[in-house]
């Protein structure tokens, strides 16, 4: 991803395929930083990576990533606590929740337009 990035900096003409890489490796590293004092809970930690890493970030500014990430968490702890109560017990994420989770982020989604650039 950095050698991309670095590349992306010369060349303005990079192939969809580059480009979608370099975007997704910044909002990888986008929610892998965590504010200093403040460390996620190991709940929290997987959502946002499986966030990422699923596709759901796909279409939120990498600037906003932050923020995308910590109305998810906080709608996550309103409207379903068992998902992340589940993750922290099991230290994993069980099939059954990750249906569940699926769902979670899809509503959030929804109901979160504001944070999702459209094409």
């Amino acid at each position: 991803f950095r050698e991309l990035e670095a590349f992306m900096q010369f060349s303005q003409d990079l192939d969809p395929d580059t480009k979608r890489r370099i975007e997704f490796g910044q909002r990888l590293t986008a929610i892998l930083k965590q504010k200093n004092n403040q460390p996620l809970s190991l709940a929290a930690q997987v959502v946002s990576i499986y966030a990422a890493v699923n596709g759901y970030l796909a279409n939120v500014s990498v600037d906003r990533v932050p923020e995308f990430e910590e109305k998810l968490i906080t709608y996550l702890e309103t409207n379903a606590p068992a998902i992340l109560e589940s993750i922290m017990r099991a230290r994993d994420l069980a099939s059954q929740t990750e249906e569940e989770l699926k769902a979670q982020i899809t509503k959030f989604i929804d109901q979160h337009p504001d944070l999702v650039k459209t094409a």
